[in-house]
């Protein structure tokens, strides 16, 4: 099978690509990649970081949506794109079924968000076979230094976080298994892949026994999503957000 991914440079496309038999995508040299055929594309680049002024808008609009659609202009058989639970906002968990975008569209969303779910239609209207994968918090040896990276890897740390915050995590390892499943089952469409065991940063450090420098004033806040579709071919709640980073810790 020829794979393409994106993203590879860190995080959850590194591992991927660390770990299946693949191409890794350049944006800088778009075009050698034109006149091949890819039997999957697995699109998990993306730009999160905070907007602050109208350089940020012209970044993430290059970074997420314009890239979104070069990717699509590809020649490929399936595509996989990794969005996030967060497009879900503030909706009811009852809201929270892969088919409900209407609802969706009628909440307010930061603006990370809506980039994502601008790029899930560029890619579900290009070909209505793919798939995203609307994702909980990841984490993974090929993880940023993010707040949870710091917790469990560093001595001396400032958080960025508020201690009450909650976060639902999902495995890199977890990723790469449900692309083996959708691939082996021909699987086509939306699914929520995380689960709701949410644990704060607060005791998250209490468990790892760890005291940061001081705690940040951003919160952050996993959604609850439904995830029945997801439990169907995966079980995804076997394990719990607690056991997902103590197996990290200890790899």
């Amino acid at each position: 099978m020829k794979i393409l991914i994106t993203g590879t440079s860190s995080g959850l496309g590194s591992f991927l690509y660390q770990n299946m038999k693949s191409s890794k995508y350049d944006r800088h040299n778009h075009d050698k990649y034109k006149n091949q055929i890819w039997d999957l594309i697995i699109h998990t680049a993306t730009n999160n970081s905070e907007v602050t002024n109208l350089n940020d808008l012209f970044d993430y609009k290059n970074s997420n949506i314009s890239l979104t659609e070069k990717i699509t202009k590809l020649k490929y058989r399936k595509l996989i794109f990794t969005s996030t639970t967060q497009v879900y906002h503030d909706l009811n968990p009852q809201l929270t079924k892969e088919h409900n975008l209407n609802e969706i569209f009628a909440h307010k969303n930061n603006f990370y968000s809506h980039t994502k779910l601008i790029s899930e239609s560029i890619i579900m209207n290009s070909n209505p076979n793919n798939i995203i994968l609307r994702l909980g918090s990841m984490v993974g040896k090929n993880m940023k230094k993010n707040n949870v990276y710091k917790i469990l890897f560093e001595e001396l740390f400032d958080l960025t976080l508020t201690p009450n915050s909650k976060l639902a995590f999902i495995d890199h390892d977890e990723v790469l298994k449900f692309i083996e499943i959708i691939l082996d089952k021909k699987l086509s469409g939306i699914f929520n892949l995380t689960r709701n065991d949410r644990i704060s940063i607060k005791d998250i450090c209490k468990h790892f026994k760890k005291i940061p420098n001081k705690y940040g004033k951003f919160f952050f806040e996993s959604k609850i999503v439904d995830i029945k579709k997801c439990e169907e071919y995966f079980a995804i709640n076997n394990k719990s957000s607690i056991q997902v980073l103590e197996k990290l810790y200890e790899s």
